[in-house]
């Protein structure tokens, strides 16, 4: 019964890192409301969770925070025509099921959306492999 209550038990750990991604998920959904940094929030958070990762003991909002403010810039840069390109497939999801049922409605959803994932979390993860280098280098 001694070890259920223990801090370092498994399942306490994993339910502090649970409760670490609900924390960096809040902090993303915060820091997006101003629909221009959802390139800079995107990148903070995959910089996070790969320092939540790699095991060391890290303070996740403080890492947040910090790749936030380090890759403003290059994250506006990212952000303003990924947001563009969810737009436009925003739009062509509205007006493809104005236009009808079948597969050809189908298509015209899912592969957008494949195609526009699939850019983002290359990017994403291009921008978080850049962080783990030397993320003191991008200034």
């Amino acid at each position: 019964m001694n070890s259920l209550f223990n801090a370092d038990n498994p399942f306490w750990e994993g339910m502090g890192r649970l409760f670490d991604l609900f924390l960096l998920n809040l902090m993303w959904v915060i820091h997006c409301l101003p629909v221009f940094t959802i390139g800079p929030a995107t990148t903070a958070f995959y910089y996070a969770v790969i320092n939540l990762i790699s095991k060391e003991e890290h303070s996740v909002t403080k890492d947040f925070q910090k790749s936030f403010r380090l890759n403003f810039r290059q994250g506006i840069r990212l952000g303003v025509p990924l947001t563009a390109t969810g737009i436009f497939l925003l739009a062509d999801i509205v007006m493809s099921f104005r236009a009808g049922t079948g597969i050809y409605t189908f298509f015209m959803v899912f592969l957008p959306l494949y195609l526009w994932s699939t850019v983002l979390l290359s990017c994403m993860s291009f921008l978080s492999w850049q962080n783990l280098t030397d993320p003191a280098e991008n200034f």
